[in-house]
């Protein structure tokens, strides 16, 4: 799991990055893993999943941006980047 604090600019929300992986059978890596994402709202203490997406690389890591409305994550090189 990783945690990471943000805060976006001219907004007084923080807010903590949350990612973890999943089993796509929940069996084993054998069928795919997936990327979950999720924000920690620190003020409304609400979490919000952002995105699930497959992934390839051997560390699985990734951060959300608020400000910048995107999520970034490792891939392997020449693969296509997840919906």
């Amino acid at each position: 799991m990783m945690l990471v604090l943000f805060s976006a600019c001219g907004k007084k929300s923080e807010y903590l990055s949350i990612s973890y992986t999943t089993y796509n059978d929940e069996n084993g890596p054998e069928n795919g893993m997936q990327i979950a994402f999720i924000k920690y709202d620190i003020e409304q203490k609400k979490f919000t999943k952002i995105i699930d997406t497959s992934y390839s690389s051997q560390y699985p890591l990734g951060i959300i941006s608020m400000k910048d409305k995107k999520v970034y994550y490792t891939a392997e090189s020449g693969k296509k980047a997840g919906k």
